[in-house]
């Protein structure tokens, strides 16, 4: 007979910002795969996962919900579809940690152990020939449905129109487009479906501010529309927030656009040598990132180029591009008068070279497991890096200039994890590089290790029991190290077994369990929030090798 896993209602699933925005973990697991006589972890096993998926308040079944289980032992989730009684069976998976959730289009995601709208699933332990049955129950999604106007009542037809919401990016608290988006009809209308439960702003934006231009196209005279919020506002802390319940219709919405006075952007782009920089495109892009470029256009061969549409704003002008290409940007503020002669000059993307080492040479992961990422706060507008090393364990990253710092992606399951990053010797793991221009970095020795502390225990509820719906968040005491991208800020929820396991560096640390509905997914990567906690964590100090063990009473954040 297997072991009963349990069931869970779904109360909705994670909301996935912009990649490029989001903080890298401190670490991430690696499957250790020694380049000598050692086969790859199974991919194959003897245990189940099997159960049914039925819609909330009910015994009803779904038909055709992808299924999903996912570990770190799988290179790849395993996915099934449920039968016309809801029922699925994922077979013959290998022991391990596993996640499973349920999708289908009109519902809200499911994950077994969600405890919130957002919240996410809680692993279990599967062992060598377990069955485990998991139930979850799907909600059917929100939706939003209204119409955008213009000025005078009358609909606008292809207007974006999507929903946003708060989210904790990078230690900020940014408003990013959350899960629907639509695009209104010929008569204004819009109908925005597959919203989970929370509350959401309203956003109607049009392509370079759908510009009208009179025949003499004097500045005055260029009109266009500025992104509304609803119900028809360009400032988002003005605007109406729409809270949506599982399966809840919200209709009649208006969204009036605002009318203002664009802006012209004129200028010549030029390569490093001070020559045209001809044969590509030159965009005006929002530094956050969220929607793409605001206008484009054709830098011809003499260089020059013109962006037309520009409402009031910050942006950043970007031409070229590409892992070899030369890359312009520049900064601008768009007020009410058009921006002429600007001069974009590129230069070309620096190059760093550097080697990966392993603290334990006679055993290690192929190199090829692992992938070097330039980290910084946003690669829309920056751009980043990334480079796999070779098979003799070097690495060359192409990036653009700035400030970075330096982390490692890995795949598969293990203890590997970053150790630390040096300079022609100097330690830059936590403080990271200013990458000049045109250059070439060369000697950045990155080292991987399996020594590393372990932080485990359980967080206690006021009757002195383990509480699993909190977030066990651990901290540095240095506050200099509460910054975007710190492997020192770590964070995770109690598992099936209603403990806590994690791994951090040696160091000094504060730790504390926070109810889940007091915190904000990401909110421990804002220092302010950090700060307001830390006088009611716990202290300690760990080594690399040390194993600790530490039972937390879950506090409130506020």
């Amino acid at each position: 007979m297997g072991r009963e896993v349990g069931s869970v209602r779904n109360v909705a699933a994670g909301i996935v910002c912009l990649l490029t925005l989001l903080p890298f973990p401190p670490y991430l697991p690696l499957q250790s795969v020694p380049q000598r006589d050692t086969a790859a972890a199974p991919q194959t096993g003897t245990a189940i996962i099997r159960g049914r998926i039925t819609l909330a308040g009910g015994a009803q079944p779904i038909a055709r919900v992808d299924v999903r289980a996912s570990s770190p032992t799988l290179k790849r989730p395993r996915a099934v579809k449920t039968d016309a009684s809801g029922r699925y069976e994922i077979r013959d998976l290998p022991a391990g940690k596993y996640v499973v959730s349920a999708v289908k289009s009109n519902f809200v995601t499911a994950a077994f152990g969600q405890t919130r709208p957002l919240g996410p699933g809680v692993p279990f332990d599967l062992a060598d020939g377990q069955i485990a049955n998991v139930n979850l129950t799907l909600s059917h999604s929100g939706v939003i449905a209204g119409r955008v106007i213009d000025e005078f009542g009358e609909p606008v037809t292809d207007v974006q129109v999507t929903t946003m919401r708060y989210q904790y990016v990078n230690g900020e608290r940014r408003l990013v487009p959350a899960a629907g988006r639509s695009t209104t009809n010929d008569i204004g209308e819009f109908r925005m479906f597959g919203l989970p439960p929370g509350d959401y702003l309203v956003s109607a934006r049009v392509q370079n501010g759908m510009m009208f231009l009179d025949s003499d196209d004097r500045p005055e005279n260029r009109a266009g529309y500025a992104p509304t919020y609803y119900p028809g506002t360009s400032n988002p802390g003005e605007a109406q927030r729409i809270s949506i319940d599982a399966g809840q219709v919200v209709n009649g919405i208006s969204l009036t656009l605002m009318q203002v006075r664009t802006v012209r952007v004129t200028g010549v782009a030029l390569d490093a040598s001070g020559k045209p920089l001809g044969d590509t495109r030159v965009m005006a892009i929002n530094p956050s990132g969220m929607f793409g470029p605001e206008a484009n256009g054709q830098v011809r061969a003499d260089g020059r180029f013109t962006l037309n549409g520009l409402t009031p704003g910050d942006y950043v002008l970007r031409a070229g591009g590409g892992d070899d290409a030369q890359v312009a940007m520049l900064p601008i503020t768009v007020g009410d008068n058009d921006i002429n002669d600007v001069q974009l000059v590129a230069y070309k993307q620096s190059s760093i070279t550097g080697r990966i080492v392993f603290d334990s040479p006679d055993v290690h992961p192929n190199p090829s497991a692992l992938r070097i990422i330039v980290a910084r706060p946003n690669l829309v507008v920056t751009g980043g890096g990334n480079a796999v090393p070779k098979s003799d364990s070097t690495f060359e990253l192409k990036t653009t200039p700035g400030h970075a710092l330096f982390r490692v992606v890995v795949t598969g399951t293990g203890s590997w994890q970053l150790k630390s990053v040096t300079l022609n010797g100097a330690d830059v793991t936590d403080d990271g590089i200013d990458v000049p221009p045109n250059a070439t970095v060369a000697n950045l020795v990155v080292t991987m290790t399996t020594q590393h502390g372990e932080l485990s225990g359980a967080a206690l509820g006021a009757n002195g029991q383990p509480y699993r719906d909190c977030w066990v968040i651990v901290f540095p005491q240095d506050s200099a190290r509460w910054t975007p991208f710190s492997r020192r800020i770590v964070a995770a929820r109690p598992g099936q077994t209603n403990g806590f396991q994690m791994r951090v560096p040696a160091g000094n640390y504060y730790a504390i369990a926070i109810d889940n509905f007091d915190v904000e997914q990401g909110e421990w990567t804002d220092p302010a929030f950090l700060a307001r906690v830390r006088d009611r964590a716990v202290t300690f100090a760990i080594e690399d090798g040390d194993k600790k063990s530490l039972d937390l009473k879950v506090s409130s954040s506020r």
